[in-house]
């Protein structure tokens, strides 16, 4: 995969060009605003952007549930929409932990297996980590958590 991906100037597009046009009629109104992509209409547009887009994927996300719950049941659709999310954290939860490379390319069947098993074994050392042993309850847990053979057996082969 590309760090520098196509996605995002294709969302922030629009707005980018929006602000090109209210620069240039600025810069024509004999304003002064540089029309180099760095100046502040360009940065405040595209952070507008994000903010329109971060708001508009649970959107799309509660418009897909709706659509799937006409042709299924309520669980079944409750269970796609925690996969979609999960699988969306474990993606920015291995970019953040640079479990994916950032400057060179990546396989699909390389991204799907740390999906699976990399990541979510990186997260659960971390959390058993974080647990505190001086917490009764927490330290109970955190016992309970480790005797059980199959995450016992993930933490300690990675």
């Amino acid at each position: 995969m590309n760090r520098y991906s196509r996605g995002l100037a294709l969302l922030w597009s629009p707005f980018f060009l929006l602000a090109h046009g209210i620069v240039r009629a600025v810069d024509a109104w004999g304003g002064a605003i540089p029309p180099d992509g760095c100046s502040p209409p360009y940065l405040w547009l595209c952070a507008f952007g994000s903010s329109l887009h971060a708001f508009a994927g649970p959107l799309g996300l509660a418009a897909l549930y709706q659509r799937l719950r006409a042709y299924a049941g309520n669980r079944l659709c409750y269970s796609i929409s925690i996969i979609l999310v999960a699988w969306n954290i474990l993606f920015m939860f291995q970019w953040a932990t640079n479990i994916i490379p950032k400057t060179t390319p990546i396989s699909w069947s390389t991204l799907i297996y740390n999906q699976i098993f990399v990541a979510p074994k990186r997260i659960g050392s971390t959390v058993i980590d974080l647990l505190p042993d001086n917490a009764v309850f927490i330290g109970r847990l955190k016992n309970r958590i480790m005797k059980t053979s199959f995450l016992k057996k993930m933490l300690e082969n990675g």
